[in-house]
């Protein structure tokens, strides 16, 4: 029986990889925060922590992964113990809660089918605030707008990953479930 994640924490990358020919008005941070929430793959090293209910196997949702300490709750507090490594991830052999906390993210490059959906994802939103918000850019300026747009309706991330024709190009790195 697999394990269950019941939250998530990650942070932010120090720096997020460079989009060739990446519409003008947008910023890098914005298209990969979309991007990666339609992704399980990360590029830019950041900070990670999976709170896990066990007992069984679990893998990590994000990846690549790094486990640097895992730990137990018990006695009301947490317990440093020691992982078990297992085909697609970790073994946690008691009930839990666990907190399992590493690093997530490649530092290379993103494949170049990755950068393209970028590319298009950033054109698309670019285009989509033009109409929308009569030419309001998605900077950090303009980020209620961002908001706005994003999550106006339930499906507005989709359709931007649909219309945009990146969602085509990252089936090999899709979150499992979606």
């Amino acid at each position: 029986m697999p394990a269950i994640t019941l939250e998530i924490e990650e942070s932010t990358p120090a720096e997020y990889p460079e989009i060739t020919g990446l519409a003008s008005g947008i910023e890098l941070a914005v298209v990969w925060a979309r991007l990666e929430s339609w992704i399980a793959w990360r590029w830019g090293e950041r900070d990670v922590t999976f709170i896990v209910e066990g007992p069984g196997s679990w893998a990590p949702p994000v990846k690549p992964f790094t486990l640097t300490t895992a730990e137990c709750w018990r006695d009301e507090a947490w317990v440093e113990i020691e992982s078990t490594p297992a085909a697609l991830g970790f073994t946690l052999v008691s009930e839990g809660p666990f907190r399992l906390t590493g690093t997530c993210g490649a530092d290379e490059t993103p494949p170049a089918v990755v950068l393209e959906a970028a590319r298009r994802l950033g054109q698309y939103l670019v285009t989509a605030a033009t109409r929308n918000f009569d030419n309001a850019f998605l900077t950090a300026e303009a980020s209620e707008e961002v908001d706005r747009f994003e999550y106006g309706s339930p499906t507005a991330t989709a359709r931007a990953m649909q219309y945009s024709g990146a969602a085509d190009l990252l089936r090999p790195y899709r979150r499992k479930g979606k």
